[in-house]
């Protein structure tokens, strides 16, 4: 797929020498699906260096298109060891890279310009600057207003929406079951979205393996719970605090592998495995790759209190990861009628999740966060397969609704015939 053609060695001030390894590629780098399957790749190769840090930088003759990587070890994780290991990316023009690279003294400074994370902040700062000049509480209109706004941003970006009324219109088909959905306040939304115009949003959410340059859809999640933090009291007794996705993707492995190996043919070892290890399609048999693949395909994971929905976001993640381990060539996922990655993971969001929340908007941020995942597979072609169907189904997957008290799923009332829904 593309190979190191020179390496350097480069001095950063505050942590020395570092090598920065330069690759060639046929393709152009056109795609985030292709700068993801660069990104697992890379951070393959980089599990077996004995450096804590490399730079990765990949060029394309086509296009003259690029993308500058880093590949960084932390080592509080060691077990398991995979998961201290983060890719950061950003695309850039061949030219620029000396440039980037001299501009920034330090490897902190690298880093920051390439995860952007300055940018997010800049933006919640801004979104409160704007919620202040706007007099009165802060009403459910106001909280809409914000998300509603974000959520265009996002459609606008991925092209699956070409004006922010079309994309009002997305944000209704998916929160029109909410208490309060319509309320909003629109001049506030108006210059919400005059504000976004020239910040830099990624519809791919951060993953352990990789994370691409931008305000990313967890952002949404960020917000609507610094938003709860003007009430503080509101915010502790409902208990709105956003999960690391460290801790999320975590805890998301660790159920994977432990179901994985109770529940298929694998012992711990093999599933353990199948879960981290990027080659094991070449190591382990495709019927028993696809005896994991099946199993999987149609079993439930439900967060009881999603908030945000990290935890849906993490499982839609590690479901991806996997398949994309055991099945990369999509040989099983035809069988069982995917034609695509886009049509496994809208497998996964019609079929494996579900999420309850007692906060409405946490819901409506929830349902949006899995929607802005699905299109971040799609190509045009792809927008043709979402129909009205699909919103409904994600209504009725991610619900609002009292955990404690509630039956949001008929699983009590309906206990006999579906004893083992989730």
């Amino acid at each position: 797929m593309f190979r190191v053609v020179q390496n350097r060695t480069l001095s950063f001030e505050d942590i020395g020498e570092v090598t920065a390894y330069f690759y060639s590629t046929e393709q152009p780098i056109n795609s985030f699906h292709y700068v993801k399957k660069i990104a697992y790749d890379i951070r393959k190769q980089f599990s077996s260096m004995p450096q804590d840090v490399c730079l990765h930088i990949v060029n394309s003759p086509i296009g003259g298109t690029g993308y500058l990587f880093i590949t960084e070890r932390d080592g509080r994780y060691r077990y398991p060891a995979w998961l201290g290991i983060r890719v950061y990316g950003i695309p850039v023009i061949g030219e620029d890279i000396d440039e980037i690279i001299s501009k920034n003294k330090t490897f902190k400074s690298l880093k920051n310009s390439i995860t952007n994370s300055e940018e997010a902040k800049k933006t919640k700062k801004a979104i409160d600057e704007l919620l202040s000049n706007n007099a009165g509480v802060l009403s459910v209109s106001k909280f809409n207003a914000v998300l509603w706004s974000l959520f265009a941003k996002f459609l606008d970006i991925s092209g699956y929406t070409t004006s922010v009324d079309e994309s009002f219109e997305v944000a209704q088909k998916i929160t029109n079951d909410l208490e309060g959905y319509d309320d909003i306040d629109h001049q506030l939304a108006k210059e919400l979205i005059a504000m976004y115009q020239n910040k830099h949003f990624t519809l791919h959410d951060s993953l352990v393996v990789f994370v691409d340059y931008g305000i990313q859809p967890s952002f949404i999640a960020d917000v609507l719970e610094y938003l709860l933090n003007y009430d503080n009291k509101k915010r502790k007794s409902t208990g709105s605090y956003y999960t690391p996705v460290e801790i999320v993707e975590f805890m998301c492995e660790m159920s994977f592998s432990q179901y994985v190996a109770t529940h298929t043919s694998l012992g711990e070892a093999d599933a353990d495995a199948m879960i981290h290890d990027m080659n094991i399609s070449e190591v382990v048999p495709l019927e028993r790759r696809e005896e994991v693949m099946r199993r999987l395909w149609n079993i439930r994971t439900l967060d009881p209190a999603c908030g945000g929905g990290a935890f849906n976001i993490g499982v839609v993640n590690r479901f991806m990861h996997l398949y994309y381990n055991i099945d990369s060539d999509l040989s099983i996922a035809k069988h069982l009628g995917c034609d695509n990655n886009f049509d496994v993971k809208k497998h996964i969001i019609t079929t494996n999740i579900y999420g309850i929340d007692i906060n409405p908007l946490a819901v409506a941020v929830t349902r949006m966060r899995l929607f802005l995942s699905l299109l971040s597979e799609a190509t045009a072609d792809d927008y043709k397969k979402i129909d009205d169907t699909f919103f409904e189904v994600l209504k009725h997957r991610i619900v609002c609704a009292d955990a404690l008290l509630d039956d949001p799923f008929g699983c009590l009332h309906n206990q006999q015939k579906q004893p083992s829904l989730f």
